[in-house]
């Protein structure tokens, strides 16, 4: 039972996670986050463009303009603020609910806009280490993508500079580290097993492949974020429980 307990511990977060988009407000954080994809990566480039395409066909037809590379950038950019922001708000809705309950969804809007800068700049170097480390190199790809993976929920959980938040990210992901292993693995899996129909169905029509894959990636986008947030306050709880057992013993010995 014991055993069971303990691997039930590891695969708890995942598991909160994956079925994180059976709340309200993390559902509707997933839509946003799919349609986010599929707008600024579909349907602004073809159809502000006037691309010569055929989207339930072959594909597209190649344009390069400054005005193509420039809606293409700015298409990225929002891609990247909106998803950022939305991460920050699936941070706060399983922050306060555990402590709070009911949030209204217009409070933690507004409360999220104060702290957006910093938990930004976070989430971006968190990822891109994570990205440019699997990319490069594996090894160090996954010891440094998890030793930042709790970084932006550091930040708005404990409120701390920047930089006390990336050391206490590094310092949560070390002594915790298979647990965070796991989950920072366990995804990387389901995004590959996840996009392959969408890489290798080429007879499949464009426009269906991009919905595809903005489904794919918001739901893992939205689940991984709910998991990592949930590893985070887990561990964090069991500090505070572990230091008030300490703190018991040494008075308790005191006493005695």
């Amino acid at each position: 039972m014991s055993n069971f307990s303990g691997l039930y511990d590891y695969v708890r977060p995942i598991l909160q996670g994956l079925t994180s988009i059976t709340g309200k407000k993390t559902f509707l954080i997933f839509i946003a986050a799919v349609a986010t994809m599929f707008f600024f990566s579909f349907v602004v480039p073809i159809y502000s463009l006037g691309l010569s395409i055929n989207v339930f066909n072959q594909g597209l037809a190649p344009v390069y303009s400054t005005s193509f590379l420039a809606l293409g950038v700015i298409s990225v950019l929002a891609i990247v603020f909106i998803l950022v922001w939305l991460a920050e708000l699936i941070v706060y809705i399983n922050s306060y609910t555990r402590v709070m309950g009911a949030v209204k969804f217009s409070s933690l809007a507004k409360v999220s806009l104060g702290e957006y800068p910093r938990f930004f700049f976070a989430t971006v170097f968190q990822y891109l280490v994570a990205i440019g480390g699997l990319i490069l190199l594996v090894v160090p790809g996954l010891y440094f993508g998890v030793s930042n993976m709790f970084f932006n929920v550091a930040l708005l959980s404990e409120r701390q500079t920047v930089y006390s938040s990336f050391k206490r990210s590094n310092y949560m992901a070390r002594h915790n580290y298979w647990r965070s292993l796991l989950t920072f693995v366990v995804y990387i899996a389901l995004g590959a097993v996840l996009m392959y129909p969408v890489l290798s169905l080429g007879s499949l029509a464009l426009v269906y492949r991009y919905l595809m894959a903005s489904f794919f990636i918001g739901y893992l986008f939205t689940a991984y974020t709910s998991s990592s947030t949930h590893l985070f306050l887990e561990i964090k709880s069991s500090e505070k429980s572990d230091m008030q057992q300490r703190r018991q013993s040494i008075f308790g010995s005191n006493l005695r």
